[in-house]
Parts: C-alpha cells; structure tokens; sequence
C-alpha cells in the first residue's frame, strides 16, 4: 500500500519497481488528482461541488510512504506523475478512481523518513566485483587431520581508518562475509567490501550523493578504467540504527561493468584509506571536473570533438584550482600596468573604457597555453613523453582545437586534424589521470609501472609518432 506523508488516511494499492535509475510506483488508483474541488453555493442556497482541472504552477512533487512485501516501510522523495488515468467523479483519489503511475527522485527502503531535509551520519558504498581491486587477505582454508574437518578462517587485516581532511568524517573498510550451501559438497563463502563513512556532521541524501558516492564511482573509474557502477548505497543516523538502503541515480543493482586485474591502473593498496580521504577534498575543490575525468572510462558516448573539448576545458580548471601558483605578473606590476592603463584611457569615451577595465582585469592570469605548459612539466616528470617531444608544439595545438570548437577562433585550415585530434584526447586522458592519482599519493614508481610501462600506454606513444609527428616526432636529441 502506498500514501502520501501529509493523507495516510488514503492509500493505494501499487506495486515498486526499482529495475531502471529512478524508483517508480505503478498505483491501483490515484493519491494525486489533476482535478481541484471547491463547494459553490447557488442563488437559492444549495451546495454544488465544482472540479476544475489545477493550474500547472499549483503542481509540486509528493513525498510518499509506502509499505511492500519484501521491503517493508519504503519512503519517495520528490515524486511525480508519468501518467494516470482518471476516475469519474470526486475524490478523484483512493483505491479503484483510475490509475497513476508516479517515479520519484530516490527511495530510501527501510523506513518511513521526513523528507529530502532528514540526515544521516553514516554511509556504505560498494561496487560489483571490487573485491579484486581492493586486493585484501581472503577465506584461508584449513585441514585438521586429527579432527578430520576442514576449518575456513578468514584472515582480516582491515585497512587503517583515516580522517576526512575537508571536513567532519572518517573513511574505513568494512567487510562483511556470507556462508551458503553448507552441506556434504562443501560451503560457499560469499564477500562483499564496502566503503564506510562514519562520524559524519549530518548530511543529506543528496550531499550523501554528490560529495561522496558520485567521487567514489570516478575515481574506481579512473583507477580500474571500468564504467563501474555504484551497486549498493546504505545510509543511517547512528552506529545503534538499522541501515537503510537507497535507491537512486547513483545505483544501478544490476549493473554487470566489473573491474579486472589487467586494466586496473591503480589498487586500494596503492592509495590506502589516505588517499580517498584526500580525493574527497579534491572533488571538493574540483567538482564536476572530477566526473569528466572519471567518465573517459565510462563508454563513448559523444564524439572525439566533444571529448577533447571537454578533457580541454577539465584541464585548465585542474590548473586554476591546484597548479594556479605561477601568477604572468607580480601584485607590484599589477599595480603598475593598472594605473598605467588607467592614465591612457581617461580621454577616452565611457563605454569604450569600461570595455578595456573589463578586458584587463585577469591581466596576471596564465594564458590558456601557459596553464597547459604547466600540467606538461608536471605530467613529464612521471611520463617523459606524454606530451611528446615538443611540448609548445603540444600545447599550442590543445589551444587550436580549444579555440576551434569553443571560440570559433582558429582557421579551418589550422584545426588539427582528426589523428591529431585523437592523440590530443589521448595525452589528455593520460596527463590528467597522471596528476590526480599522483596527488592522491600514488608512488612515482607505481604510477611509471602500472601507467606508463602499460601496453595501453605503449600503444598511445606509438600512434602518437605515426601520427602526430610534429609534437611526437623523433628529435636529434632523441637519436643521442
């Protein structure tokens, strides 16, 4: 049976689906009527009831409880109406007037909570199949001869727990094992890992979402190069409460995109509890920047133009928010120029000055080609030659083909051409997946091994000389 929160004396018999990326309740009946009711009364003193069809600004998302056979208590945030069919006469609503079918923004199963506002302190996250890449002691069987069993013990050298450095919280790994089919044939010992937030200073779904489960799914993309999807979000208020799980555009349950060995660039151990603490600060700083990285991995899904203006556009905002130390001018000469400026311009027209003021007042700014230049010199200290023998020549075509499609700036003549292109979006992916997971505390020696002595990465320089000769060509000084 489902209701809304603010009307449990109506409710609907209807059945959840949670098999698509948002909740949806199919409703024998209807809770919500596109009809508005009022009493009239007629010249002669009667009552009539008249229905008129609501204004749209009168609709608004619904908060819905409900109550289901496996589930139990199951609450809809922010739900709304995909279609309905319409019952005759008032109500308008209650079991058997028409139908409605509504999908909402998340359920949260397990509990009738009070809305998108309630908070919660703690979360787990897991990912299908991550048990690989966290890479921790397993099931170790023993056989006791004089006994005569077999004994599974399981060897638990839990990752040390580690502040959240941005903000209140700490980031564990917990584990949790099931045993199955224990008969004559033997046992089955299921395992599944999580990523456990605790202590955390009331957070919402929401915040719950953006500050933590979407940077978690980038960076297993990013360290796995895995489309992986979140498979389980639980949350609750306190250590002494039952968790709630949650059903979301996060989730996806069913998803079958799991990591293996051969493509992952990093592992859990490489980063330790440490370095997650540390990518939730740099989401933090960097914020949808991170997603661009981490959805490279995630499948094509737009054309190499619009993937390299992105990767294009994800590097100068790496640059502004962590490499944004090299300003083109002093405060002095700022000061300097600025009142230079201000002197010449002081005859002319209003508006023409207020356009030069305007067209000045990033004057110490690195230009687009300096900040490229910056992450260059940065990446080439773990891979020598991600941006090729010529790293101006590199970063003067990222600017063209940046300008190209962004500004319309450059000459059809001069846009790099589609093999270029190519190798552009490539050194891209590689540098900036180089600078975040070295900033996360990566080994210098673990990122040239698993990234740079890669057959992937191999294969990107190979293509690069072929076809990209003038920033990847062979130099006299490469011959020596």
């Amino acid at each position: 049976m489902f209701w809304l929160a603010n009307n449990p004396d109506i409710q609907v018999p209807g059945e959840l689906d949670l098999s698509g990326d948002r909740p949806r309740v199919r409703l024998g009946g209807s809770l919500t009527s596109p009809w508005a009711t009022k009493h009239e009364e007629t010249p002669d003193g009667s009552v009539i009831t008249v229905s008129e069809l609501r204004d749209e600004s009168e609709e608004h998302n619904e908060l819905i409880y409900g109550d289901v056979e496996k589930s139990g208590e199951v609450t809809l945030i922010d739900a709304f109406t995909v279609r309905q069919t319409l019952g005759f006469g008032p109500p308008h609503v209650g079991p058997g007037y028409g139908s409605q079918e509504m999908s909402a923004r998340y359920a949260v199963l397990g509990s009738h909570i009070s809305g998108p506002e309630h908070k919660f302190n703690e979360l787990r996250v897991r990912f299908p199949g991550a048990e690989e890449w966290f890479a921790l002691p397993g099931v170790v069987w023993r056989i006791d001869r004089e006994v005569g069993e077999v004994l599974a013990t399981v060897s638990r050298a839990r990752p040390e727990s580690a502040s959240l450095t941005h903000r209140q919280g700490n980031i564990h790994v917990d584990e949790s094992l099931t045993i199955t089919d224990n008969n004559v044939s033997g046992v089955r010992v299921g395992r599944r890992i999580y990523f456990w937030l605790t202590d955390l200073d009331g957070v919402t779904i929401d915040e719950l979402g953006r500050d933590f489960a979407g940077p978690l799914r980038s960076l297993m993309r990013i360290c796995t190069r895995t489309a992986v999807e979140i498979s389980e979000v639980m949350v609750r208020v306190g250590p002494d409460e039952r968790w709630l799980r949650v059903h979301s555009t996060y989730t996806s349950p069913d998803s079958d995109s799991r990591p293996t060995q051969p493509r992952m660039l990093v592992t859990f151990p490489a980063l330790g509890t440490r370095g997650v603490a540390t990518w939730f600060e740099r989401a933090d700083q960097l914020g949808a920047l991170v997603h661009i990285v981490g959805d490279i991995f995630a499948g094509p899904k737009a054309t190499i133009e619009t993937q390299l203006l992105q990767l294009a556009a994800a590097a100068e905002g790496i640059h502004r928010r962590l490499y944004d130390d090299t300003p083109r001018l002093n405060s002095t000469e700022v000061q300097l120029a600025r009142t230079t400026l201000k002197v010449a311009i002081r005859d002319l027209p209003a508006h023409i000055r207020e356009v030069i003021k305007q067209n000045t007042t990033h004057i110490s700014d690195p230009t687009f080609a300096q900040r490229l230049m910056r992450l260059s010199d940065e990446a080439r200290m773990l891979l020598p030659e991600v941006t090729g023998t010529q790293p101006a020549t590199w970063a003067r075509y990222v600017k063209n083909v940046r300008n190209s499609y962004a500004h319309q700036l450059t000459d059809e003549d001069r846009r790099p051409t589609l093999d270029e292109q190519v190798v552009l979006w490539l050194s891209l992916k590689w540098l900036l997946v180089t600078l975040l997971l070295a900033g996360l505390g990566v080994q210098e020696e673990t990122l040239r091994k698993r990234i740079g002595d890669s057959e992937s990465y191999q294969r990107f320089l190979v293509q690069a000389t072929a076809w990209f000769p003038a920033a990847y060509g062979r130099t006299h000084e490469n011959d020596k």
